[in-house]
């Protein structure tokens, strides 16, 4: 089960099967989870694609082909996983959105311009 409250900017992903729950407070406009691999990352983003759908997030589970991918979409949360193939102008074009949110998992730093935690 997932659930977005785009206001507070809060998800919440659980599985009643495994009993295992992520809850995050998203901080800015772009968020991005750092790790090893097997440290839980693509575990989640499975956990919310495969949960109920939520009309307000968008995953992609093997990164971002093309800017073209993400176009379209406005007032969401993208959820990228591995990340770390991300091309630079997919990334430029996620650094100038202001129209999205994004979680992001990455294994390496991606150059993005981040917003700072307040």
């Amino acid at each position: 089960m997932i659930s977005y409250d785009k206001k507070m900017r809060h998800l919440a992903a659980s599985s009643s099967a495994e009993v295992v729950t992520f809850d995050i407070q998203l901080r800015g406009r772009i968020n991005v989870v750092r790790g090893a691999a097997a440290t839980g990352k693509t575990y989640m983003c499975n956990l919310i694609r495969n949960g109920n759908p939520h009309p307000d997030v968008v995953v992609f589970e093997r990164g971002v082909d093309s800017v073209s991918d993400l176009t379209p979409l406005s007032d969401k949360l993208i959820i990228i996983d591995r990340a770390d193939m991300l091309s630079g102008e997919v990334v430029e074009h996620i650094s100038q959105d202001l129209d999205n949110t994004y979680l992001i998992m990455a294994r390496v730093p991606l150059g993005l311009g981040i917003t700072p935690l307040l």
